[in-house]
């Protein structure tokens, strides 16, 4: 809910956010480990039952194998993205999205005389994601990392 993802910083250390999950060596790499594992293990449970299976054979398995590697980051990347935003960006926040796609298009292709739509979605990208960093500065979030536990 809205006033859960707009915790001062005593109130998000009460709700379990620790700050040395981030900065100590050996939960960092317990977590990264995790992650890593939560990427490796079911690619590879799904490859070996495709290649177990009398329909499918290897190379179903194989196809397979290479859609969920690149598929599966990019949702990990857009669930994460997304939940981060939704934590640090405020609804009057979005409003500023449609003047930065404009400000981008106007940048490719009036200063740099670039028309591919490829590159103008990559700028884009860039300065919401800037500007996603400008409005972390001041948020809850970072202000509970900051502060001692």
């Amino acid at each position: 809910s809205l006033v859960v993802l707009n915790l001062d910083g005593p109130n998000l250390r009460a709700v379990g956010w620790r700050n040395d999950k981030f900065t100590e060596a050996h939960l960092w790499f317990r977590q990264t480990l995790r992650f890593k594992l939560s990427l490796v293990l079911p690619v590879f449970l799904h490859f070996l039952r495709g290649m177990l299976s009398t329909q499918q054979g290897f190379s179903f398995a194989q196809k397979d194998t290479m859609l969920i590697s690149v598929l599966y980051p990019l949702m990990l990347m857009l669930i994460w993205t997304t939940a981060y935003c939704s934590v640090i960006l405020k609804l009057r926040d979005l409003l500023l999205f449609p003047p930065l796609a404009l400000l981008s298009y106007l940048v490719c292709t009036q200063l740099g005389h670039v028309h591919a739509k490829g590159v103008i979605f990559a700028v884009a990208l860039h300065m919401a994601r800037a500007l996603v960093q400008r409005k972390a500065l001041g948020s809850a979030i970072q202000r509970a990392q900051k502060a001692p536990m």
